[in-house]
């Protein structure tokens, strides 16, 4: 979004709130900040505990352990081992999206893969951390239905433990928390898994959210200006960010966190957190010719019959084209 918008937009690079976000900068685009974020998200898998208690599991920590987990619900209960609500596309970010940077550890893979040719090749980060997933989406582990459900119907169902496990971000909590009501107490959260060893990295990503901008044509710049740098002053973003629970951009400011996240963390003290960038100018001219779309492929990954190396052959082929008819190096 910030690359499509970024020539409309005022470069807010001079400003304090700028200097004092640990954010900001990251997302530049072309050296111009213009957008300040007020919040970072984390990713997390949500799992009953007394679910987890009954089949006598333990929260996994590689992907095969993933699987694993997903499989003993499955093959011993009624649940759905985890809730997606693929009716819409985008609830599979958490893997569709997010994975091959996960694999690579480059939070700019999109990028990386903009300069390249033949991104999808079978020893690159986007086919190894596909066919994982694929590996996942082929154990029916998400109900015989999974493009039948929309998310907020996904919530529900977890809320009432219709579902063992459901993977969104921390940003979704608050309503699966207030569905659960007084069983919320006995939700549970882990990082998603998705090293193939306890001796690999266990990495988890981080994004920037919510960016604040001020459009060129603004009649009123140098008030705009003012009211970001108050935002994210000492008078208002710590009261904010405090009470609302989510993760802080600006440098010194502590974040409050619900048990389950803290106790998520520290069970992998040494978490390598890579923070993602969305895709450049490049990449997302790219995905404007090609129509490349990661969400919607995870829709397609779910259906019986998907033949995923075949579609990476011609991703590649459209991907090759595509950066040649536009011109890019």
């Amino acid at each position: 979004m910030l690359t499509r918008f970024a020539d409309s937009m005022l470069d807010l690079s001079d400003l304090e709130a700028t200097s004092n976000n640990l954010y900001a900068k990251g997302y530049a685009v072309d050296g111009k900040v213009v957008g300040v974020p007020d919040q970072a998200t984390r990713e997390y898998v949500f799992y009953w505990k007394d679910i987890f208690a009954d089949f006598n599991i333990e929260v996994p920590t590689t992907w095969d352990e993933f699987i694993a987990v997903a499989n003993t619900i499955k093959d011993n209960s009624e649940l759905i081992p985890i809730v997606m609500g693929g009716k819409d596309s985008w609830p599979d970010y958490p893997f569709n999206e997010y994975m091959p940077a996960l694999e690579a550890q480059d939070g700019f893979i999109w990028n990386t893969m903009a300069s390249m040719d033949s991104p999808f090749d079978a020893d690159q980060p986007y086919s190894i951390a596909y066919h994982k997933l694929q590996n996942l989406y082929d154990e029916q582990v998400m109900g015989i239905d999974p493009l039948g459900l929309g998310f907020d119907q996904a919530k529900v169902m977890f809320a009432q433990q219709e579902g063992a496990m459901m993977a969104t971000g921390v940003w979704a909590y608050a309503d699966i928390a207030s569905a659960a009501g007084d069983n919320s107490s006995n939700i549970g959260a882990f990082l998603l898994p998705t090293r193939d060893s306890k001796d690999d990295d266990f990495v988890t990503i981080s994004q920037a959210d919510v960016f604040l901008s001020i459009s060129e044509n603004c009649e009123n710049a140098d008030a705009a200006k003012d009211f970001i740098n108050w935002f994210y002053s000492e008078l208002w973003y710590p009261a904010y960010i405090q009470s609302a629970g989510f993760v802080p951009t600006v440098e010194g400011v502590e974040g409050s966190y619900e048990q389950l996240f803290i106790d998520a963390l520290a069970a992998q003290p040494d978490v390598k957190i890579v923070v993602y960038d969305g895709g450049g100018a490049d990449f997302n001219s790219i995905v404007t010719e090609t129509k490349f779309d990661v969400k919607v492929l995870g829709q397609e990954m779910m259906t019986t019959g998907f033949d995923l190396d075949a579609k990476l052959s011609e991703l590649n082929d459209i991907w090759a084209k595509a950066r040649e008819s536009l011109g890019i190096q």
